[in-house]
């Protein structure tokens, strides 16, 4: 099968951006992104959790960090027994599906909506078939996530255990830091950071 791009991202949150943004600054421009979740109604999926990134990954990734919303400057570790660490950061609270949306844009992929059925590794390249079509490269990047097809169809694998995780936004604030308790819950921790203003990002797993 003749191929129908350089290479085909499947997925497009933070790691499927980030993937397309970095093959555009390699000088692989024909570039095909293949997402499933990419309406204003999944927003709030592309959210969940991740928000806190260290200033140091983002220099390393060469992103610039123009959607943060708060600083960070510390981790606020709890642990059994009433213990409590102050850990010194350097960082932010990013807007994900912000930043996933501008690296997507500068990246200058394209971009189809359709949900990857099955992966082919084929002799020189691998075929990705969508009820959109099938799309051919050289270059495959798995970033779809837990429940990931190229996984399960290129590697033969799959998440061996699921943790169940709540995440919301609430009404609230604190100061510039990741809190972090844990053991709480044999097995678990709970979590609190700093959110846009006047909102705390909750959840535990």
């Amino acid at each position: 099968m003749e191929h129908t791009h350089d290479a085909i991202v499947v997925g497009a949150g933070p790691a499927g951006a980030s993937a397309a943004h970095h093959l555009r600054r390699c000088g692989i421009v024909n570039v095909l992104v293949i997402e499933r979740m990419s309406e204003p109604v999944y927003r709030r999926y592309h959210s969940i959790c991740g928000e806190g990134v260290s200033a140091r990954s983002l220099k390393r990734a060469g992103v610039e960090p123009r959607e943060a919303v708060r600083k960070v400057d510390s981790i606020d570790l709890g642990v059994p027994g009433g213990v409590r660490v102050r850990i010194p950061v350097d960082g932010y609270i990013i807007d994900r599906a912000a930043m996933a949306g501008r690296l997507l844009s500068e990246s200058g992929a394209e971009r189809i909506r359709a949900t990857v059925v099955s992966v082919e590794a084929l002799d020189g390249g691998y075929a990705v078939n969508t009820a959109a079509g099938r799309f051919a490269a050289l270059v495959l990047i798995g970033a779809d996530g837990a429940h990931s097809v190229v996984r399960r169809d290129v590697f033969g694998s799959s998440p061996e255990e699921f943790l169940a995780i709540e995440n919301c936004i609430m009404t609230g604030s604190r100061g510039p830091s990741l809190g972090f308790d844990v053991g709480g819950t044999e097995g678990a921790y709970t979590w609190e950071f700093p959110s846009a203003d006047g909102s705390l990002s909750v959840g535990s797993v």
